[in-house]
């Protein structure tokens, strides 16, 4: 699926709309430099992702399932741990993905935020440039068509 895809395009505009109506929560979740994650319509497969980022204790914003549950398919919010962070990083940068790597360690100028988004069995870095519109993280889509993903 290329960037011009509408289906990509139509996906991009209903993540976008529910990242907007939840960001103060990503507004408190990335106070001081952390990185926020957030599950949007992802499915099982990403608790274990969910776990290793911080994750393990979550609750789901619209029920009461856990991330043990293999109902995983619910939104969740949370802070990406510093641990988590650090490691993320340094398997990015031995598998010679400098975008991944280089989001993970940026960091944000005041007002700016990042979130890191699993949705369906895929994951998206976006980011919040001072109270200005989302966008994906520039050569991250690219990434995912040069490794197959989409």
């Amino acid at each position: 699926m290329s960037t011009s895809d509408p289906v990509r395009a139509l996906f991009t505009r209903e993540l976008f709309a529910w990242l907007e109506s939840h960001r103060r929560v990503f507004e408190r979740l990335t106070i001081s430099g952390h990185l926020a994650v957030a599950c949007y319509r992802a499915q099982a497969g990403a608790a274990e992702m969910v776990r290793f980022l911080g994750g393990a204790a979550v609750q789901f914003a619209l029920t009461a399932k856990t991330v043990e549950d293999p109902g995983f398919d619910h939104q969740v919010m949370f802070r990406m741990t510093r641990a988590a962070r650090k490691t993320f990083q340094a398997v990015m940068r031995h598998s010679h993905d400098p975008v991944t790597a280089g989001w993970l360690k940026r960091k944000d100028r005041g007002g700016d935020f990042r979130v890191f988004v699993l949705h369906g069995d895929h994951s998206s870095f976006l980011v919040n440039y001072r109270d200005r519109a989302w966008s994906y993280e520039p050569g991250s889509l690219d990434r995912d068509e040069r490794h197959g993903r989409n």
